[in-house]
């Protein structure tokens, strides 16, 4: 009786373990990357992450707007705040901005004051450094269509861009991570390499930023950033020259690189996925 009570327990946290696996993929939609996105974009997956132990459970990189603008959304957000055991102390009531979009995506933009810091890592001075978020002020909501598509079936997915008193490097990934991360990860072995490559020829040209982070400096990076500034000069007949910027943040682990964030901003503004 008693094995079988064991027994009983072990499958137990086995099945939590998996269940927690299972949530994390499927709550912050991180969808493995195809093969000819990866060749194109010269994502290298040749070496071991050093993400193991589910340590990728405890980070995830996402865009910044500007120097001082995040842009998360409601999942990821209670997500690690959930981790850390940070309650939100306060929030004002919800609204919805531009209010065209109240239809779409409801009332969720709220400034939030946290009752502890919630732990992001930016890069400074050529360094993975800690900062701190104690409270976020809901901007907007960002254009979105989730993979293409028109309709929202859960709108805790819609990406909000939030104002924090915090400046960022607008060309690399801003890291939400756990105590237990910091815990686990030497901050001061982390390398970080950028690299600036201009593509195309006259009439369509651009530049593309390339900032990554190897948490183990085995030179195998554990997140991409890709931001794309492209100038336009034949978009349409007529009409002036068009330059948009298109970005895509890539987190490897389980030796795949899974997209993070992705945007694509034009004319029409930005759309997210």
């Amino acid at each position: 009786m008693k094995s079988v009570l064991i027994l009983m327990i072990l499958f137990g946290y086995i099945h939590i373990g998996f269940a927690q696996q299972e949530s994390f993929e499927k709550l912050l939609k991180l969808d493995a990357i195809a093969k000819d996105v990866i060749e194109r974009w010269e994502m290298d997956s040749s070496s071991i992450s050093c993400l193991s132990d589910g340590l990728w459970e405890h980070i995830l990189p996402k865009s910044t707007q500007g120097t001082n603008k995040i842009i998360l959304n409601k999942n990821e957000l209670n997500y690690f705040l959930e981790l850390d055991d940070i309650k939100i102390q306060t929030q004002t009531e919800p609204f919805a901005s531009p209010e065209y979009w109240e239809n779409r995506f409801g009332k969720q933009i709220q400034t939030i004051i946290l009752s502890k810091p919630l732990t992001v890592l930016a890069i400074h001075d050529e360094k993975l450094a800690q900062f701190s978020l104690d409270s976020l002020v809901g901007i907007k909501y960002r254009t979105f269509y989730p993979y293409g598509e028109l309709d929202v079936p859960d709108q805790s997915w819609v990406p909000i861009v939030y104002q924090q008193k915090n400046q960022f490097d607008v060309n690399s990934p801003l890291l939400l991570v756990t105590s237990g991360f910091l815990e686990r990860v030497d901050l001061e072995t982390t390398k970080i390499h950028k690299d600036t490559v201009l593509f195309g020829s006259d009439g369509f040209s651009g530049t593309r930023h390339i900032t990554g982070i190897d948490f183990n400096a085995d030179g195998q990076d554990e997140i991409v950033m890709l931001r794309e500034i492209t100038q336009d000069d034949w978009a349409s007949e007529g009409d002036e020259n068009e330059s948009y910027t298109r970005s895509i943040i890539a987190l490897y682990f389980k030796n795949k690189w899974h997209r993070t964030s992705y945007w694509q901003e034009g004319q029409d503004g930005i759309e997210g996925f």
